[in-house]
């Protein structure tokens, strides 16, 4: 599957509806019945879409993607779908979902593209004999899922088709609403050319039980109020005006929590209380409010600039309970208890003042009502849990919940069914943990909630954009009678694996910390296949590497590390410049994280032994070095001000460093690790002289460092040099680069070491330095570097132990944060210390190219054994060891290929062990001269 090439003929066309072009959020169905004959002996299937597709064949769930989203080109997902056609009838159906930002301009045609090659010829594309249909089940007023990006999930049952995926009658889809596509774009035309996406398909297999772990009521909490657009006239994307009064008997602030995913501007009595205008921010988290209330009348004013869809806004007061707070159209008791609303207005949010006359204005009044929430959250955070300690029921009346929560964290679909009365109300809220109220979230400024209004009878529903949960809330907003459960599944997406590395030890925590970083790697490789165009989500350099470095040793996985290198080599500039990897197609210079190009590329050969990658990628090295280079400011001979050279850069890796100004000793390092990479690189395929030449250039650059930027009463390296500012700071991070960068020579680590950490937990002196992953992945790098084995290994195992969230196996943000790491490939999220546990605790790394010598050590001083199984290029590699209990060392190697193993241990120990190895092993004197 993964060497198919891509067909040279595309018949497959671009279909999508004309009337949908001006829309920024818009879903399609799309459906196909097609016959054959016999089983296919091999069927290949070529998808993409713009934004985003589900796939369905015969009624089953088969994928999501496109996997990859490139600027100005598409690329077509590939899946074998042999084993789900049947002789005779079959329909693939699929849901396609565009967003875009409104000013937002793209040369790639919206909507789907498809190609079915059975034994090697085309038998179905997508052209206009599809059967389409506006997705207006989806099309609701609702919340965003993060600023900026895709909007949550609202279906109305009563407008979906039912049974659409797996229909073999298409008389009966024939109706007024399914219809052929009015827009079709060959795949030939300039912008909709397609390419093979680079990564493996992800594969979908129901895989996790939902329990349900408690039951309980929703209890309204907090004075509560909100509106929602969509009622005519108010019914278009534009800036509206909302009004509001409130009577009070007492002077004072009062507190309030507005939620609202556009830009807006709050009022109180013409007095600004929130914005996001002047704030020059656009979260989804609360803006904090003090609302100044005076005795008698007050007049609250929202003018907000609505998207298309937008929930519109939400706003609590928390401590007021809901029957003491009431909102008037008019300042009368007597008047109606709603919001007055006109819009669309000509005046931009921008210019906006509250000096409104809404009785000159063409107004109408919505009153808030339970069904007529788009955000549940906003609703949940005013709410109160009332546990029940009684049987989970199956049945939920209106305003009970259940809890329900998955073995661990894992991305995928919740697959749901309900029996319920037309009008019915169901909220999902998913999150990877449950927070101080109870409620399950993801994070302060991110939303998973799927709200769903049930037709009578039965409701089958997947979820369209897949998610982290692990736990899982349904609530009964509202219910005629009780809304009954009958399916509470979960549709897993993975990245499919051939092989497994299996590691344990003495040291149950170590083998914890295992289990968590293999799963938190799953789940990285399933993110960078699932980027999609609606997220801001980036993939930054020392991200990508940390976590390819680990797949080569979790899963043997070599294909996944070279496929991010060369998707890096491919987006770099012609000045050399390699930006972060971004899904929207956004470029920002990541300067810090560009200088492991060459670092990875060293390890991707020494694990790989792939020569032919490295002359491959000389050219892009001799580019990203000329860039480096063109920064160097000649009268101070450092990198400077790299802050002014760019408009953004982003990814910075030490959180110690408020900028990137003056000269840099993070950068400056950094640098040098590149030059010093790249000199290897460069000695390996036999360039001598740019290898020298590297070699001179990192060392006036360590020279340079070492005159203006080290404290020599201090023994460190100060942040920055400046010839205007003399004042001197230091951190952990900034000198930990400088060793492992060679700036600080290799001897001198005991200075540091005595500066910044101690002996005994929790080691680091300055923990507010060295609490992130990128500084401990790069640390636990340069210490086992610096053969500090046994102290090392109880620093990694204290810090990782910290950070597990052991419901989810998963990496928490810090070890004081209960919010878990985001499923992103930047700020070291996916960043994992099992490489040196297989290196460093297991004691085995390679030696030379592809694992045909390895070096042995292992830590007889900090466990009595260790169990590998470790997959490599070359085959794979049994490892045991056990120190007895008289001191003597029993080892068992095995490999199914021809390998050596350099045992790295002292005489003494040498002549108390055992090796036991097998007929494809050698084992080398240690005294054997090799270089790693």
């Amino acid at each position: 599957m993964t060497n198919t090439t891509f067909p040279t003929t595309q018949e497959g066309e671009w279909i999508w509806k004309k009337n949908f072009l001006s829309s920024t959020d818009r879903y399609m169905l799309a459906h196909k019945i097609f016959p054959l004959d016999a089983v296919a002996t091999e069927a290949n299937l070529w998808v993409s879409a713009h934004s985003v597709y589900q796939l369905y064949i015969n009624g089953k769930l088969i994928g999501f993607g496109p996997g990859y989203y490139g600027k100005g080109v598409s690329f077509a997902d590939l899946y074998d779908v042999s084993c789900y056609l049947q002789p005779g009838s079959n329909v693939i159906a699929a849901v396609i979902y565009h967003y875009s930002q409104p000013e937002e301009y793209e040369t790639k045609p919206c909507g789907f593209w498809l190609q079915l090659e059975i034994d090697n010829k085309i038998k179905l594309c997508s052209d206009k004999s599809w059967l389409v249909q506006e997705g207006i089940s989806y099309q609701n007023h609702r919340p965003r899922c993060t600023p900026d990006s895709y909007l949550c999930e609202n279906v109305n049952m009563l407008l979906y088709p039912a049974g659409w995926t797996e229909e073999l009658n298409e008389s009966s889809l024939s109706h007024s609403e399914w219809e052929n596509p009015t827009l079709t774009t060959p795949a030939w035309i300039f912008g909709a050319s397609l390419e093979k996406s680079p990564y493996i398909t992800n594969q979908c297999d129901l895989n996790g039980e939902f329990k349900p772990i408690f039951h309980g009521k929703i209890k309204a909490q907090d004075a509560y109020s909100f509106w929602t657009p969509g009622e005519k006239p108010c019914d278009l994307p534009g800036v509206y005006a909302a009004c509001t009064y409130i009577h009070m008997k007492n002077p004072g602030q009062v507190s309030a929590r507005f939620i609202c995913d556009d830009n807006f501007r709050l009022y109180c009595n013409h007095n600004i209380a929130a914005s996001t205008i002047e704030n020059e921010t656009n979260h989804i988290q609360v803006h904090e409010a003090l609302l100044p209330m005076q005795k008698g009348w007050n007049c609250l004013q929202v003018i907000q600039d609505v998207r298309e869809n937008s929930m519109g806004f939400a706003i609590s007061f928390p401590g007021i309970k809901p029957e003491s707070l009431k909102l008037y159209s008019k300042p009368d008791e007597k008047s109606t208890i709603c919001w007055l609303i006109s819009g669309p207005l000509k005046m931009p949010l921008a210019d906006a003042t509250p000096s409104i006359n809404f009785q000159k204005l063409n107004c109408c009044s919505f009153a808030p009502a339970p069904e007529k929430v788009a955000d549940p959250i906003s609703w949940l955070m005013a709410s109160a849990l009332e546990e029940i300690d009684s049987p989970v029921p199956e049945a939920l009346a209106t305003g009970e919940f259940i809890m329900m929560k998955l073995d661990q964290l894992r991305i995928g679909f919740p697959e749901l069914s309900f029996l319920g009365e037309e009008g019915d109300i169901v909220d999902i809220v998913i999150g990877n943990r449950l927070n101080e109220d109870g409620f399950p979230v993801i994070s302060d400024c991110s939303r998973c909630t799927l709200t769903i209004i049930l037709r009578a009878g039965a409701n089958d529903y997947t979820k369209f954009i897949p998610c982290g949960c692990t736990y899982m809330q349904i609530i009964a907003r509202k219910a005629k009678n009780k809304i009954k459960i009958q399916n509470c599944s979960f549709i897993e997406t993975t990245r499919p694996q051939k092989s497994e590395s299996q590691f344990s030890c003495s040291d149950e925590t170590l083998n914890i910390i295992w289990e968590v970083g293999r799963e938190v790697m799953r789940r990285g490789v399933n993110q960078t296949n699932r980027m999609i165009h609606c997220t801001p989500d980036s993939i930054y350099m020392l991200d990508a590497y940390g976590l390819a470095s680990n797949m080569i040793y979790v899963f043997g996985d070599y294909h996944y590390s070279e496929l991010l290198f060369r998707q890096f080599a491919r987006a770099q500039f012609e000045n050399g410049n390699i930006p972060a990897l971004g899904a929207t197609g956004d470029s920002h210079t990541q300067i810090n994280h560009m200088s492991f190009f060459p670092l990875w590329l060293t390890y991707h050969y020494r694990t790989s032994g792939n020569e032919k990658l490295l002359y491959e990628m000389l050219p892009n090295l001799e580019l990203a070095e000329q860039f480096f280079a063109s920064l160097v400011d000649e009268k101070l001979g450092m990198i400077a001000d790299v802050d002014k050279k760019f408009k953004k850069i982003v990814g910075e890796i030490n959180d110690n460093i408020e900028n990137l100004s003056n000269c840099s000793t993070d950068v400056n390092a950094l640098y040098c690790r590149f030059l010093l990479s790249a000199s290897e690189i460069y000695k390996i395929t036999n360039y001598p002289d740019k290898a020298k030449l590297c070699m001179r250039t990192a060392n006036n650059i360590i020279r340079k460092l070492h005159e203006n930027c080290w404290i020599a009463s201090e023994k460190v390296f100060c942040d920055s040099y400046s010839p205007d500012d003399q004042e001197l700071c230091c951190n952990s991070f900034t000198n930990m680069l400088t060793l492992f960068s060679g700036v600080k020579p290799p001897e001198e680590y005991l200075d540091y070491l005595d500066y910044f950490f101690t002996d005994e937990p929790p080691f680091s002196l300055y923990e507010e330095q060295t609490e992130s992953r990128y500084f401990n992945f790069l640390f636990a790098h340069t210490m086992f570097a610096l053969c500090q084995k046994d102290w090392t290994l109880s620093y990694l195992k204290h810090y990782w132990a910290d950070l597990v969230d052991y419901d989810a196996k998963a990496w928490r943000k810090s070890a004081d944060d209960p919010n878990l790491a985001g499923i992103t490939m930047s700020h070291g999220n996916m960043i994992c210390p099992n490489i040196f546990l297989v290196r460093e605790a297991a004691g085995i790394r390679s030696a030379e190219p592809g694992f045909s010598t390895v070096y042995f050590n292992p830590p007889i001083s900090s466990l009595k054994w260790a169990n590998l199984s470790l997959q490599t290029i070359n085959g794979k590699i049994l490892l045991k060891w056990q120190l007895e209990e008289d001191g003597s060392l029993d080892v068992t190697i095995n490999a199914n290929f021809p390998m050596k193993v350099l045992p790295e241990l002292s005489g003494e120990i040498m002549g108390k062990t055992t090796f036991r190895i097998s007929e494809n092993i050698t084992l080398l004197d240690p005294g054997t001269p090799h270089k790693e």
